[in-house]
């Protein structure tokens, strides 16, 4: 996550377990992976080992690349 400047730009640590993201066409997130906007065009099935009575947020986060491969936008949805 540091690699890729995830922390600190978007979080402050690294956090200590590990989200499962696996789109319906199969494609499954990983630290650092690129997947292609068909693969993701469908809503995501997401699990984590998760607390009862509290309260998460997700943030899916991306990088757009220009055709000669350097980045020009960083974006996060919530």
């Amino acid at each position: 996550m540091e690699q890729h400047e995830v922390v600190p730009d978007v979080v402050d640590t690294v956090p200590s377990k590990k989200v499962e993201v696996v789109y319906p066409s199969g494609a499954a997130v990983e630290m650092g992976n690129v997947l292609t906007p068909t693969q993701v065009k469908d809503v995501p099935k997401i699990t984590w080992d998760a607390e009862s009575n509290q309260h998460y947020v997700v943030c899916m986060t991306g990088q757009y690349k220009q055709n000669d491969g350097s980045e020009i936008l960083k974006q996060f949805n919530i």
